[in-house]
């Protein structure tokens, strides 16, 4: 039996941001005919308003914002806003990232090597591994925008292109917190070192917590992609 092809509700269409059923048509005083909530939470453009990093380049405020309260943060911030500025925060916070990385990636291999590393080798290979996280994490957002956006279509939500790309943009700053847990465990374990090398008998406990971290940051990651995506896939503005 072949697949029937859902129909993708056009831009124009007034969407319930709480179900998605289509609201064209109705008065704006009544309710969702599907899930009983009022039409006006949903069809005001006043309840999506700029970020603060795009009001005032308050780079901080939009990053604890993001991050604290994502949930509320994606459902207020307008989806058809000015798309550059949210990817100018997303590279920013990207790059960070990448440095932030970079570096728990030059003080874990001082654990894999058994000792110290060279200060000049070190500075080089933490910048190799910065530009290559920061590439990859770029290439990963760019193939996961296309990919949501193509999985949405399939499915028959309105997830264009450029609501993905700003969804995302704003969602790098959830790899604040992933980075600096790495970065943290990294350096402590080789300051505990540096005060007592005894401290090396808690190897293998290191690396637990460090793997923990990996799954624990990749599920923190998916969560909060998932939260972004959810909030915009209804939005009307």
């Amino acid at each position: 039996m072949p697949r029937v092809v859902p129909n993708v509700p056009a831009e124009t269409d007034l969407l319930c941001e709480y179900c998605g059923y289509t609201l064209n048509g109705l008065p704006p005083g009544g309710n969702c005919p599907e899930c009983g909530t009022p039409i006006e939470s949903s069809t005001s453009p006043d309840i999506r308003q700029p970020s603060a990093w795009e009001r005032d380049r308050a780079f901080f405020t939009t990053t604890a914002e993001a991050i604290f309260h994502p949930s509320r943060f994606f459902r207020e911030t307008i989806t058809r806003g000015n798309l550059p500025a949210a990817q100018r925060f997303g590279a920013i916070h990207t790059a960070i990232a990448a440095a932030l990385f970079a570096g728990a990636g030059i003080l874990h291999l001082c654990f894999e090597l058994g000792g110290a590393i060279a200060p000049l080798a070190a500075a080089i290979g933490w910048l190799g591994l910065a530009l290559a996280t920061l590439t990859l994490l770029t290439m990963t957002t760019r193939i996961a925008a296309l990919l949501t956006t193509w999985e949405a279509t399939y499915r028959g939500y309105r997830l264009p292109l450029p609501v993905v790309q700003r969804a995302l943009a704003f969602h790098a700053a959830h790899y604040l917190p992933v980075a600096l847990a790495a970065l943290f465990t990294t350096a402590g374990y080789q300051i505990a070192l540096a005060f007592n090398p005894n401290f090396a008998i808690h190897g293998i406990a290191y690396l637990e917590v460090l793997s923990g971290e990996v799954v624990l940051g990749a599920i923190y990651l998916f969560n909060t992609y998932w939260i972004a995506m959810r909030k915009m896939m209804y939005a009307n503005y």
